[in-house]
C-alpha cells in the first residue's frame, strides 16, 4: 500500500454530540462505494447517498466523463477519536484516508450521525475529496494544496435538489476571525508533511482560504499546473510557488487576506438531475460474526505488530463454520507475516490457496509473504549503513516469478506492483515485459511524494531500458527528498541516491 496516510486532524474533538441510539451494524452499498458501521439505516443511507452526489457532482464540473470507479472506496465508520485510534493506531485524528488492500479505504468518525453540516459529515466529505482528487489526477498534490481543496470541497451542500460549493465553512472562518495567521512561509512549506505546529485549525483555515482564493481567481488557478511541475522537478518549496505565479508568498498571503476581508465568496451552484440525487443503494444488517469479519478485514488496512496480535485473537473469536474460509485464512496470513511468523503465515495461506486456487487476493497475499521472509533475511544480512541488495542466497527470481503471475491476472495489483518494483530496483534481475509494466503502473498509480524508495526503485528500472530521462527524473526527486532528511542514517535512501549519482552522472 501505498506509505503515508492523508489524515484530519481532530480539531474539535471536545464538542459533545448527542450520543446515538443504540444500531445494529450495517453494510451499505453503492456502485462506488461501500460503507460498514454502527450506524441506524437512515444514517448510513444518507452517508453513500451524499458521497455518491458528491462524486458525480464534482465529475461533472470538472468535465469529465462519469463511469464507476475501479475499485469500489470502502468506507469505515467508528464512533469518535478513541475507537477511530484504536482502528488505524492512529492518534488525534478524526479521519483517515489511504490506498488500501482492495482498493482505497477511509475512516471516519459517525457520532452525530451524517445530518448537513454536522462535525461527522464534515470529516467524510473532506476525506472523501482526497479520494475524488486522487482519482482525477495523478499530480502530486503538495499537502497544503491537498488540505485546502478537500477543505473546499467538502463545503458541499444538498438542499432539495441544489448542489452548493465554495461556502464558507464555519470552523475555518471561527480560525481565521481569531486573527492568528499563520506564517506564508510554514503553509507553502507543508509539501509531504504537516507543519509542526499545534495550531491545526489555523493550518486548515488557511490553507483553505488560499484554495479558495485560487479557485476563485481564474489567472491563478491556471498557474498550478507549472507549480506542480516545480515541485515534480525538485524545486524548493517556496521558490517553486514564486517561479510559477509570478509574485512572493508575501504578496499572496496579503490577496488571500485581503479577499478574506471583504467577506464575499463566491460559490458553484446547480440544479442536480433526479438520477444524480437518488443512487441505488442497497442495506444489509450484519451478523455478529460477519461484522467483526468486516471490520478486522477494515483494519488490516493499517497492519503493525499490535494490530496483528489483535486480529489473530479477533479471528480466533469467529464461529466454527466462518473459521475455515478464505477470508479468515487470508486474514491470518497476514496478521502472522505482520508478526515475521513466515511459516505460519505461508500455512494459513496455502489452505486459503487450497480452496480458491486462482484467487488474486489470495496469490498476492501468498507471494507477498514469500516476499517479506526474502527481504528480511537480506536485511538481516546487510552490514550497517550497506545498501540492501536482493542477491546471491536471496535470489528474487522466484519471488519475481510469483508476482508476475498474480499480474498476469490483475495487472493492477497493488501489493504485487509495487513488491516487483522493489524487487527489480534492488537486484540486477533481468527486466522482463512484466516488470516493465509494473514500473509504469507504479509511476501512474502509486508512487507516492514521500516514497524516496519507489523513486530509486523506478530510477534503476527505467535507466535499464525504459526511459533514461525519466530515470534522472526519479532521481531527482528522491535526491530532493533526502536533502531533507534529519538522519541520514533513518535508513538506506542517502546511500542509495550517491550510488546511483556515481554510476549514472549524467543525471546531475
Amino acid at each position: 500500500m501505498k506509505s503515508g496516510y492523508i489524515a484530519t486532524l481532530l480539531l474539535i474533538s471536545a464538542l459533545l454530540f448527542p450520543a446515538l441510539a443504540s444500531a445494529d451494524d450495517i453494510q451499505v452499498t453503492s456502485e462506488n462505494v461501500i460503507f460498514v458501521g454502527d450506524v441506524s439505516e437512515e444514517n448510513g443511507k444518507r452517508l453513500v447517498r451524499n458521497l455518491e452526489i458528491y462524486r458525480n457532482t464534482i465529475i461533472s464540473l470538472v468535465g469529465l466523463k462519469g463511469k464507476p470507479d475501479d475499485k469500489p472506496l470502502r468506507v469505515y465508520g467508528t464512533k469518535n477519536g478513541k475507537t477511530i485510534t484504536q482502528f488505524t493506531g492512529q492518534r488525534g485524528i478524526a479521519g483517515v484516508y489511504t490506498e488500501g488492500l482492495k482498493g482505497p479505504v477511509f475512516v471516519t468518525i459517525t457520532k452525530g450521525g451524517f445530518k448537513k453540516d454536522n462535525w461527522a459529515t464534515q470529516v467524510a466529505l473532506h476525506e472523501y475529496s482526497h479520494h475524488v482528487l486522487r482519482g482525477m489526477s495523478r499530480d502530486n498534490y503538495p499537502r497544503w494544496y491537498s488540505e485546502g481543496f478537500a477543505n473546499y470541497l467538502s463545503t458541499f451542500k444538498v438542499e432539495g435538489d441544489i448542489i452548493t460549493i465554495g461556502a464558507p465553512n464555519v470552523s475555518h472562518g471561527r480560525a481565521l476571525k481569531e486573527n492568528r495567521w499563520m506564517s506564508p512561509e510554514v503553509i507553502f512549506g507543508s509539501i509531504h508533511n504537516y507543519p509542526r505546529t499545534n495550531r491545526f485549525d489555523q493550518f486548515y483555515g488557511q490553507s483553505w482560504l488560499y484554495v479558495h482564493y485560487m479557485q476563485n481567481t481564474p489567472e491563478l488557478g491556471r498557474k498550478l499546473p507549472v507549480y506542480l511541475d516545480n515541485l515534480e522537478k525538485g524545486q524548493k518549496p517556496i521558490p517553486a510557488f514564486e517561479s510559477a505565479y509570478g509574485m512572493t508568498i508575501q504578496d499572496f498571503h496579503k490577496a488571500a487576506r485581503d479577499y478574506w476581508g471583504e467577506n464575499a465568496f463566491p460559490v458553484m451552484q446547480f440544479k442536480a438531475s433526479p438520477s444524480l440525487l437518488n443512487p441505488e443503494i442497497t442495506v444489509k444488517v450484519l451478523s455478529d460474526d460477519q461484522a467483526l469479519l468486516a471490520y478486522a478485514d477494515g483494519q488490516r488496512n493499517f497492519m503493525n505488530k499490535d494490530t496483528a496480535k489483535s486480529l489473530l485473537k479477533k479471528y480466533a473469536k469467529l464461529s466454527e463454520p466462518l473459521q475455515a474460509t478464505k477470508e479468515v485464512r487470508l486474514g491470518q496470513g497476514h496478521s502472522a507475516m505482520a508478526l515475521d511468523d513466515f511459516d505460519a503465515a505461508e500455512g494459513y495461506v496455502s489452505a486459503a490457496l487450497e480452496q480458491s486456487p486462482e484467487d488474486v487476493d489470495v496469490l498476492s497475499l501468498l507471494a507477498d509473504v514469500h516476499y517479506h521472509r526474502l527481504a528480511k533475511a537480506a536485511g538481516d544480512d546487510t552490514a550497517k549503513g550497506a545498501i540492501r541488495k536482493f542477491a546471491g542466497e536471496h535470489d528474487p527470481m522466484p519471488v519475481i516469478t510469483r508476482f508476475e503471475d498474480v499480474l498476469k491476472i490483475d495487472p493492477n495489483d497493488n501489493t504485487s506492483v509495487t513488491h516487483l518494483v522493489t524487487l527489480y530496483g534492488r537486484s540486477d534481475a533481468p527486466l522482463s515485459e512484466t516488470g516493465k509494466k509494473a514500473a509504469e503502473v507504479m509511476a501512474q498509480s502509486y508512487l507516492t511524494p514521500t516514497n524516496v524508495g519507489g523513486h530509486l526503485d523506478l530510477a534503476n528500472i527505467y535507466i535499464q531500458s525504459i526511459d533514461s530521462s525519466k530515470a534522472c527524473g526519479f532521481y531527482q526527486i528522491a535526491r530532493a527528498r533526502v536533502s531533507t532528511y534529519n538522519d541520514a542514517k533513518v535508513n538506506d535512501d542517502t546511500a542509495r541516491v550517491k550510488a546511483f549519482a556515481r554510476a549514472h552522472p549524467q543525471c546531475g
